[in-house]
């Protein structure tokens, strides 16, 4: 099976999310793993491209966050 786009998880997460009836914590907690999966594909993506370690980008993203 495909791993799903970053926008894919993105989409059902936002769905997930306006989800109010029985088990709704559940389907909230699923929403923010999802956003937590997409944030992290595009975070992989962009060190590809860039041509970094994903590790090197992480890292220069928390310096950037503190200044």
């Amino acid at each position: 099976m495909k791993t799903p786009t970053a926008e894919h998880m993105e989409h059902a997460a936002a769905w997930l999310r306006e989800y109010d009836g029985a088990n709704a914590d559940e389907c909230h907690q699923v929403a923010d793993w999802l956003d937590h999966q997409a944030l992290q594909g595009k975070l992989r993506d962009a060190a590809r491209e860039g041509g970094v370690p994903v590790a090197a980008l992480r890292k220069r993203l928390r310096r950037m966050e503190k200044a």
